[in-house]
């Protein structure tokens, strides 16, 4: 059992898709930069479990909840996007 090898908070503005942002890219580039340098420290990590606290979604104004189900998806349409769409199955 190693314990925790990676963690981080990141921004992640909607402009960062292209459905959403385009035309605004330059706007997002150093946190577009930024994440993908993220990623790459997470890779070398190669962590075998990956949590992800979020403030979005289903919660409750007193409560911290733990999502339990077999799979996590999502898109941003709210944000004017067509697609795509993005689907995971969860590590119960």
């Amino acid at each position: 059992m190693a314990g925790i090898t990676f963690g981080c908070i990141a921004p992640h503005p909607p402009l960062l898709f292209p459905d959403v942002g385009s035309g605004s890219e330059r706007e997002v580039e150093a946190t577009r930069e930024a994440m993908e340098r993220l990623g790459e420290q997470l890779a070398q990590n190669r962590p075998e479990t990956v949590f992800v606290i979020s403030p979005h979604g289903a919660y409750h104004n007193d409560a911290m909840g733990i999502a339990t189900a077999e799979s996590s998806s999502g898109d941003m349409r709210s944000w004017g996007a067509s697609g795509p769409d993005y689907y995971f199955e969860n590590d119960l």
